[in-house]
């Protein structure tokens, strides 16, 4: 079986690093599917080409950008307004009203 990826050019806010952490991202319907597909299975997560473990998809919901809570968004990309946060999704082309991806995945236990 060939692992799943999720990609990273950033660790914003460090939430690589935690158990539990969310991104944020662009939504199609493609997306959506793929996702919906893969929901409870583990992804390699990759930041800059490297991996930096494994995590389950543990849930995801579809939102309007701009109905998602300022606190989400600025925990999210680690910025201290909304204002920082919304200048981070406009650099990868996400306007307020577009619709994206909450995915929400647990790294995976080492023992």
């Amino acid at each position: 079986m060939v692992m799943l990826n999720i990609k990273f050019s950033h660790n914003w806010n460090n939430k690589l690093s935690g158990s539990v952490f969310t991104t944020i991202r662009g939504s199609t319907q493609s997306k959506l599917e793929y996702y919906n597909e893969n929901k409870g299975r583990l992804f390699d997560v990759r930041l800059k080409g490297f991996s930096m473990g494994k995590a389950a998809l543990i849930n995801l919901q579809q939102h309007k950008l701009s109905s998602l809570p300022a606190g989400l968004l600025m925990v999210d990309t680690g910025k201290d307004s909304l204002a920082g946060a919304m200048s981070v999704f406009g650099n990868f082309g996400l306007k307020s009203y577009s619709q994206v991806l909450v995915l929400t995945f647990a790294m995976e236990k080492h023992f």
